[in-house]
């Protein structure tokens, strides 16, 4: 599924190598406002040493995703979601529906390219958290919680680990 304004095309990278998807994250991220050097730990975490390759062959394509790295890449996306959190204490939208909660959720990251399968799970999420409001005090703080979630489910989709 194309989407204008895709987060390749904001960074106007080919996202062809490990290398370029770091670049991604780093810039996504001082767009988000983070301006300290966290990064350089953040990405270490998530196996993607800047400037410091494995080895002269540079970083391994076959494993940029796996077990050992995927808590940096959690990590990463809580990062840029902290200061940008969603309000859960009363000021949140009480008549979002789930459709326009994941665009906002999209929206927040630039508008990812991200497959039909992704989308409708992030829908159906988004649908159950609505299910889940059954009283009044709940429309906004819900709502709220259900933005920041996507958010994270977002971050941490396989279309934007393996883009």
């Amino acid at each position: 599924m194309s989407r204008r304004g895709t987060g390749r095309d904001y960074c106007q990278l080919s996202m062809k190598s490990s290398r370029d998807r770091v670049d991604h994250a780093e810039v996504s991220a001082r767009k988000r406002g983070v301006s300290d050097d966290s990064w350089y730990w953040i990405s270490d975490l998530a196996g993607q040493r800047i400037f410091r390759p494995p080895n002269v062959s540079g970083w391994d394509e076959t494993r940029w995703l796996d077990t050992s790295s995927f808590r940096g890449r959690w990590i990463a996306g809580a990062y840029v979601c902290d200061d940008n959190r969603a309000d859960t204490e009363g000021e949140y939208s009480e008549d979002e529906t789930p459709a326009e909660a994941v665009q906002k959720a999209l929206r927040f990251w630039a508008e990812p390219d991200i497959t039909p399968g992704t989308h409708a799970e992030l829908l159906q999420f988004a649908q159950e958290a609505e299910d889940a409001i059954e009283a009044d005090w709940q429309e906004s703080a819900y709502r709220g919680l259900r933005q920041n979630a996507l958010r994270m489910l977002i971050a941490n989709s396989p279309d934007m680990q393996a883009s």
